[in-house]
């Protein structure tokens, strides 16, 4: 006697759709459960009538740099303001309320900012219509110095 085996293709192939299904639903609710929000920067470059060029800031961004137990960080700041707000802070862990500078509305300024603790460090900018420039230098330095 001769058995036969009853196929079970259409069933593996269901299986392997449901397998393939439940990997991107989760897949998909991974990747949404970070309430983690990147800032973001949006930038528009504006000409006046004398031909300058200016770049126009809304959002925010950030920027990170770390200080080690013997080093500190001097952080250069310039801006150049045409019009509209431009809020900075500096922070350790990221937390507003360790900051160690604050400046709301900030003129047009050049300043340097040093962060001796270690630990990260957050620089954190806020642009509300703002025309004009900004950067940042960032110089390692030993605590000696």
């Amino acid at each position: 006697m001769i058995f036969q085996q009853k196929s079970n293709k259409p069933e593996a192939n269901k299986i392997r759709k449901i397998t393939v299904l439940f990997t991107f639903i989760l897949c998909i609710l991974v990747s949404g459960c970070n309430n983690e929000t990147r800032p973001v920067m949006n930038i528009d470059f504006l000409e006046d009538e004398n031909g300058n060029t200016y770049q126009c800031n809304n959002g925010e961004e950030q920027r990170k740099f770390q200080v080690d137990e013997n080093t500190k960080y001097e952080v250069e700041v310039n801006i150049v303001k045409k019009s509209g707000i431009l809020n900075i802070w500096i922070a350790i862990d990221g937390k507003k309320e360790n900051a160690i500078y604050v400046g709301n509305d900030i003129p047009s300024s050049e300043f340097i900012v040093t962060a001796e603790e270690p630990g990260e460090y957050v620089v954190w900018i806020e642009a509300e219509d703002f025309v004009g420039n900004y950067s940042f230098s960032f110089s390692k330095r030993d605590k000696t110095e």
